[in-house]
């Protein structure tokens, strides 16, 4: 993959169509996974039946109400407005997935003149744990990835 993007294609524009497409076959990856990620899918899994549509949900109110304690409110938030629309668990997955890879992407490929890289340094370090298991910390630290360069300026 390094090499490939290194040495053999010199164009800016295609190394960048590389990068894109193992992105996109990473979102597939953790997106689409069925049961995979522990005890935590179940809980995720869980959560987001119990989670109510948008119009039903209350900030206040809604540890209480459907006792999903120890979960962030805006995770809660999340999963109300993607069930909201019409999508289910799985589609959850995947739009969590798309959002943190299109975040690690755009937060890291200013900081790394070879992405690929990054890329083997992350699926080597933290690819399975971190988006199999970890849903609400996967975005997170995509988030953060994000604000890294407002953090770096002072904005």
């Amino acid at each position: 993959m390094v090499i490939t993007n290194k040495f053999y294609i010199k164009e800016e524009k295609y190394k960048n169509l590389i990068n894109i497409f193992l992105i996109i076959i990473l979102c597939l990856t953790t997106g689409t996974r069925y049961n995979i990620g522990g005890y935590d899918y179940d809980v995720y899994n869980h959560i987001f039946k119990t989670v109510p549509k948008l119009f039903d949900f209350s900030f206040s109110t809604i540890h209480d109400k459907y006792q999903v304690f120890g979960m962030e409110k805006g995770f809660l938030f999340l999963c109300s407005l993607t069930k909201t629309i019409g999508l289910t668990y799985h589609s959850f997955n995947l739009l969590c997935s798309m959002a943190f890879y299109t975040c690690l992407y755009k937060g890291l490929k200013e900081y790394t003149s070879d992405f690929n890289v990054m890329l083997l340094m992350f699926l080597y370090k933290i690819f399975i744990f971190e988006t199999f298991v970890l849903t609400r910390q996967m975005l997170c630290i995509g988030g953060f990835i994000m604000l890294i360069k407002y953090i770096e300026k002072g904005d």
